[in-house]
């Protein structure tokens, strides 16, 4: 049998990753910047199958980034 941690109802709820178009539409940038940042290394992801997906971590990375 599989046993799950307790976690926040909160955290349970948020992703773990998102594909692009979501993130973009979280992140409140456009899709094809999101392209380019992952083209360029910008933002971190992974592949399973054939998504590509992008950490939920890098949204706030993303954020503390902005404001430097």
């Amino acid at each position: 049998m599989l046993k799950v941690q307790d976690h926040s109802e909160a955290a349970a709820d948020q992703p773990f990753a998102y594909r692009p178009r979501q993130f973009a539409r979280k992140g409140n940038i456009s899709e094809s910047k999101v392209w380019k940042m992952l083209a360029s290394g910008e933002l971190p992801s992974f592949k399973v199958g054939r998504a590509r997906l992008i950490p939920a971590s890098a949204i706030d990375n993303l954020i503390a980034g902005a404001g430097k």
